[in-house]
């Protein structure tokens, strides 16, 4: 079921009058309330989440691959390949997706992983060598050219 009301035919719950104050007219404020529920498949959780919150997927994801749950944490990481690039380029994101793109074990999905971390984000992030490094070791050559030809890391 879906309503919609337009705006200028909703009714405050709240509304409050400040006579004229000197400096300034009267005011009126009006409050209104609209409320949204949104629902997704239980399958697309982790992908309706993450897109809300990048910081939040990757840090999801590593804390799958520290618990060993590397089937979960793979197909977590591929559910986000729609919307990914759209994510930029965020310093802040970066030494995570490092570690989490080298825990995977799986080259396209590590690649596409950091395909939206271009080689300016690097300048002046400490820290990002060892997971370059680490990625390095857990991306096949394919996988790596890949990587480095969209203009990402490593």
């Amino acid at each position: 079921m879906c309503a919609t009301t337009l705006s200028a035919d909703l009714v405050p719950y709240q509304s409050e009058y400040e006579g004229y104050m000197g400096n300034y007219g009267n005011t009126m404020d009006r409050w209104y309330c609209r409320a949204a529920v949104v629902v997704w498949p239980l399958d697309r959780a982790f992908a309706a989440r993450a897109e809300a919150g990048s910081q939040w997927a990757l840090s999801e994801l590593r804390t799958r691959i520290v618990a060993g749950d590397l089937e979960g944490a793979r197909a977590g990481a591929q559910s986000l390949a729609p919307f990914w690039r759209k994510i930029g380029s965020q310093a802040g994101l970066l030494g995570t997706a490092l570690h989490v793109a080298a825990g995977l074990g799986a080259a396209g999905t590590a690649a596409m992983l950091l395909e939206p971390f271009r080689v300016e984000t690097v300048a002046g992030t400490r820290g990002w060598a060892g997971g370059g490094r680490a990625v390095g070791r857990g991306v096949d050559a394919r996988g790596h050219r890949r990587v480095v030809r969209a203009g990402a890391l490593p």
